[in-house]
């Protein structure tokens, strides 16, 4: 008589004298059941495995660019998990936007900057109406001058007027120093789609003057903050064409509402002047910077949107707008309209 072996399925010792031992014959019904579950069971998980994508998960540092200071880029300590970037869309270009801070002291230094980076690469009709209003404007080679390093470096914490308390607040927390860059942000902008740059602080109550030859125009507004709107249009050889437009948002906000791609859409914003007149364009090529700022005087818009505001103890700021990358590339495609600004 032929013995058929079972396969046991023991269960927890701390249970095992509530519920004893169950054998499953070999081959039996229960048995054909159990592994046909337990097949189906592994054949799930390893599909769910080959249709969870191949993109890996990416748990070493990130590269930083320390364009801006001259410094070799960095990288961040192993940390947190991060996933893999999207790609870039097709018509999308990759701008690096800074706000410089500068003082009083470094004035005949942003003199010498401006001379020589390249104010001729702005038509002269526009740098005329851009200095008519005390604004300046140029654009930097791919390689930026030893002297923009210099201004935009940390400068050292004035402890002359502080208290010992506080000297030795700033000595223990190692704060040394204190960035001259407020904003320094990387963003991808898609073709004519629009970025606002806050340059200004926001005034309690300001006025301004436009001036456009002999014409004049006047505003005033509470809680006024001035703003550089970009618009960007990609093209054909790895460039791009960069609108550039000042703005003043000020008053109280207001709730708006409409309809966007089908949906109700709610916001609040502040009232808006933009500035037409003064909208310029340039074209960029990878690694060229578009520099913005007010002339010495501070006068005019350009002191308003570029100056200190009441009570701050610094000179003037600058905003710098450099080309990192553009996803447009005609040289293998038939048919392309190249996008021109020249109406807007």
């Amino acid at each position: 008589m032929s013995v058929v072996p079972a396969l046991s399925i023991r269960l927890d010792e701390e249970q095992e004298n509530r519920y004893p031992t169950k054998t499953i014959p070999l081959f039996s019904p229960e048995f054909c059941l159990l592994h046909l579950v337990m097949h189906r069971i592994m054949l799930a998980l390893f599909l769910l495995l080959v249709v969870s994508g191949c993109a890996p998960w990416e748990s070493v540092g990130v590269w930083k660019s320390e364009a801006w200071h001259g410094e070799p880029a960095k990288m961040e300590e192993p940390g947190e998990v991060r996933l893999p970037p999207g790609r870039m869309n097709k018509d999308s270009v990759s701008l690096e936007i800074a706000v410089g801070q500068l003082d009083h002291q470094q004035q005949e230094e942003v003199e010498q900057l401006w001379r020589e980076i390249d104010q001729q690469a702005i038509s002269f009709q526009v740098r005329r109406r851009l200095d008519q209003n005390g604004l300046l404007a140029g654009v930097i080679g791919s390689q930026p001058p030893a002297l923009l390093n210099r201004l935009l470096q940390d400068k050292a914490v004035d402890t002359s007027e502080l208290e010992a308390w506080q000297i030795q607040f700033i000595e223990n927390g190692n704060q040394k120093t204190v960035p001259r860059l407020i904003l320094h942000q990387r963003i991808q902008n898609g073709l004519g789609e629009n970025h606002f740059v806050p340059v200004s602080d926001a005034s309690a109550q300001a006025s301004w003057v436009v001036r456009e030859g002999a014409r004049q125009t006047a505003g005033t507004g509470e809680q006024a903050r001035g703003f550089m709107q970009l618009r960007t249009y990609p093209t054909g050889d790895g460039g791009v064409r960069l609108v550039v437009t000042p703005e003043i948002r000020h008053g109280q906000p207001k709730a708006s509402f409409g309809v966007a791609e089908g949906s109700f859409t709610y916001s609040t914003e502040q009232s808006s002047q933009i500035f037409d007149e003064l909208k310029f364009e340039t074209l960029l090529k990878p690694g060229q910077t578009l520099l913005l700022g007010a002339n010495r005087q501070l006068s005019g818009l350009g002191g308003f949107l570029f100056g200190p505001s009441e009570g701050a103890d610094y000179g003037q700021r600058v905003i710098l707008i450099r080309l990192v990358h553009s996803q447009r590339d005609d040289l293998f495609e038939s048919g392309v309209d190249h996008v021109s600004t020249n109406s807007l």
